[in-house]
């Protein structure tokens, strides 16, 4: 009797064995690295939310499907090259993956189309870009890393370079599988996986990340009833907020397994109804026939304590994908109208964030069109009033080329235009080569920088002006390092992109829009009366009047030189600095769209002359450089949106 017994034990053991083998078929390992910088050291703006976005995905991989997480916070670049070192080093199992999140500010260099990533101690400029880390460097690294499956998320401007004109995978075959137990089995069948997601294309991206709430979206609600989120499924998720628009695919060529985000627990069941041992459709009560075969009973019986232990539970990880467990297991259980009604608590909180999201979203643009979308999209937002109001306000205004903002900047409507001078221009340069230009929308200072406006962004005087006592003229001897330190703190100030303009944008709003003038004031003839440069009778052109010379800088808008877009002051006065690297033989090789000059150089363009300067440096098309301030260059600013 005591050897039956036994045996009797022996096989429950074995049979148990067996089914929970069936249930365990995955044996790998998922690492999630997690590189963030939200504070820089040379310039970049703060990306105050990256370390509370980051720090929710990665809460939700450990806690929810079981992820080893590691973040490595102020990434400077030899933190990332050293961590990405460290898993290059690291041996893996068959079934392991390796998520990649870089959360940081990007750039895209579109002379040589490259795109980069900007670590906390990047430099706001390096035209040797040493000191950002590169999306080719980390294509290659990742790809010779012995992991078989590599996820690559990029949450940076310009991250979309990371995958141009890489192939894209289809659906994985495994997702058509009849059960969990099938699916998770042939996800991780034989197959590299060499995959990337990208916040967006080759634009800019808002400070607040779309991206980053898009994944703790799909990572909550994501899995359905089968415990498994594809990539595929991520990216339907990522993909549900168009603008921008995310980007994704094989970073190498070929490498067509699947990374596969596998919940806790997976395939759990609550018996083996069919007798198979294997967790299947077959075991549901009712059957993948609607059937209560096999077993079931015809009423879902119900033990009070394991209903009410499973309930607690539930409550207590408080989670959307824990409410869904309990009534998966407890369909008619005790606690369904209130497992139901925290599902729809869940849904409720997802639709709002959503919300928020695209309203922030439309506020970060703060355009007619992106208030527009967010009405067309939410058009009984929760923030449907704001969104109204901001309808109305620039409906009538913003998109009318000339108009100027609240902010003291002038819209300038994009457009065609023939940036350089034609070869019967008197007095052109070398550099002038004429040639089309095309320009995306952007936005302009009516005014120079004065002063007084240094002063208050500052909070001190401007370095060693050559103008005292004079707080509505023109900042001057100011260097083009100075000008990015005042508009980091402007930026911080005000939330606002500001920047130099490129030496295109520059002109075409010299020339009201590209219009065939030759000076800024959209005229062709540099008149004292209208235009502060050197107007002393030794220096007159055919083009120019002589007349009193003030020999220093005026108020800015003293004289009556608006040209067609309302703008001041762009010839004359002080000198210009733009964005661009100088080049004298840029033009003969400048993109035709939205050019923004040369890789690196020694010295930075400035435009448009100056009180100490001929007529002919006033010129609309003149190029000049220079490699410090002096006390004949200001500066206006421009923003893109």
């Amino acid at each position: 009797m005591k050897h039956h017994f036994a045996m009797k034990k022996l096989l429950l053991l074995f049979f148990t064995l067996v089914q929970l083998a069936a249930v365990a078929q995955r044996t790998g390992h998922d690492y999630a690295v997690f590189f963030v910088a939200s504070k820089f050291d040379n310039g970049w703006t703060t990306l105050d939310n990256a370390p509370a976005e980051v720090k929710a995905i990665g809460d939700l991989l450990r806690d929810q499907y079981g992820f080893e997480v590691r973040i490595v916070a102020d990434a400077t670049r030899s933190k990332i090259v050293q961590t990405l070192a460290e898993y290059k080093r690291k041996e893996y199992k068959p079934q392991d993956q390796l998520l990649l999140f870089f959360s940081m500010h990007g750039v895209h260099d579109q002379g040589s189309d490259q795109g980069y990533l900007v670590p906390k101690d990047g430099l706001y400029d390096d035209p040797s870009y040493e000191s950002w880390y590169s999306h080719a460097a980390l294509r290659d690294l990742a790809h010779s890393m012995k992991c078989p499956r590599i996820l690559i998320a990029l949450d940076a401007c310009y991250s979309g370079i990371f995958g141009k004109g890489r192939d894209r995978p289809g659906a994985p075959a495994w997702e058509n599988a009849p059960d969990c137990q099938t699916k998770l089995r042939a996800a991780f069948g034989e197959g590299t996986t060499r995959k990337y997601l990208t916040a967006g294309g080759d634009t800019r991206v808002p400070a607040r990340s779309i991206f980053a709430a898009q994944w703790q979206v799909a990572l909550k609600t994501g899995t359905g009833s089968d415990d498994l989120l594809s990539y595929t499924e991520l990216m339907a998720k990522l993909d549900e907020f168009r603008d921008p628009r995310p980007t994704w695919g094989n970073f190498i060529p070929g490498t067509d397994g699947d990374f596969v985000f596998v919940r806790k627990n997976p395939c759990a069941v609550l018996s083996d109804r069919d007798g198979d041992n294997i967790p299947d459709a077959a075991d549901q009560c009712p059957d993948e026939w609607g059937s209560q075969a096999n077993g079931c009973p015809a009423q879902p019986t119900t033990d009070l304590a394991a209903d009410l232990a499973a309930w607690k539970e539930a409550k207590r990880l408080q989670t959307e994908s824990s409410y869904r467990s309990y009534l998966r297991q407890y369909p008619n259980g005790e606690f369904k109208e209130q497992g139901n009604a925290a599902l729809r608590g869940f849904e409720a909180a997802a639709a709002r964030q959503r919300d928020d999201t695209a309203w922030d979203l439309a506020e970060e643009k703060n355009t007619l069109d992106a208030y527009k979308k967010y009405l067309a999209d939410y058009p009984t937002g929760l923030h449907k009033s704001e969104a109204d109001q901001k309808v109305g306000s620039l409906s009538t205004s913003e998109k009318t080329a000339g108009t100027l903002m609240p902010d003291g900047m002038i819209f300038i409507k994009g457009g065609k235009f023939q940036m350089g001078s034609p070869p019967t221009e008197a007095d052109r340069g070398d550099d002038e080569q004429q040639h089309e230009v095309e320009l995306s929308d952007f936005y302009i200072g009516k005014y120079e920088v004065t002063q007084k406006q240094w002063r208050d962004v500052m909070g001190s005087d401007p370095p060693v002006p050559s103008f005292k006592n004079c707080d509505n003229c023109p900042v001057e001897n100011v260097s083009w390092d100075e000008i990015q330190t005042f508009i980091k703190m402007l930026n911080q100030q005000t939330g606002r992109m500001y920047r130099l303009p490129t030496e295109a944008e520059w002109e075409y709003a010299a020339r009201g829009a590209g219009k065939a003038t030759l000076f800024g004031n959209g005229k062709n003839i540099s008149a004292p009366k209208e235009i502060n440069f050197d107007s002393r009778e030794e220096y007159k052109k055919s083009y120019s009047a002589a007349g009193a010379y003030p020999n220093k800088t005026v108020p800015v808008g003293s004289l009556s030189n608006p040209n067609a877009l309302g703008l001041h002051d762009m010839s004359g006065n002080v000198y210009e600095w733009c964005s661009d690297w100088y080049d004298d033989n840029y033009y003969k090789n400048s993109p035709r769209k939205d050019p923004t000059g040369p890789i690196s150089g020694s010295e930075r363009v400035m435009r448009g002359g100056s009180w100490g300067r001929g007529p002919e440096y006033c010129r609309a098309a003149d190029r000049d450089s220079y490699g410090k301030g002096s006390n004949g260059i200001g500066f206006r600013l421009a923003r893109t949106n």
